[in-house]
């Protein structure tokens, strides 16, 4: 059998061979990960962080259910920290079907 590793070709003798050969051994991710000196800060700011009485208030309004108009804006507002939020959209898509509000 052979694999091949790295550019090359292996050909494995055995069940307990390695398919590539350890002539040189991976560094640790450690070596290979940046170090302070070449590594420049960005200010926090640059980050959105989300508003805590919207996460709040948008917490309460999965637990309760609700559906209305007011829970859609809020979803706006939880949208716009973490467009990835599937919680948001999954609640943004019940309320357009309830409330059979036109998709725009």
């Amino acid at each position: 059998m052979t694999l091949t590793c790295l550019s090359r070709s292996v050909a494995l003798s055995g069940p307990t061979s390695s398919p590539c050969p350890s002539s040189t051994p991976a560094s640790p991710p450690s070596a290979q990960s940046p170090t302070p000196q070449n590594v420049t800060q960005l200010p926090n700011n640059l980050i959105p962080t989300i508003d805590e009485e919207a996460a709040g208030y948008f917490r309460a309004i999965l637990k309760t259910g609700e559906i209305s108009e007011r829970a859609l804006e809020l979803t706006v507002d939880i949208l716009r920290y973490n467009p990835g939020d599937y919680h948001a959209w999954a609640l943004r898509r019940q309320i357009y079907d309830k409330l059979e509000l036109p998709l725009k």
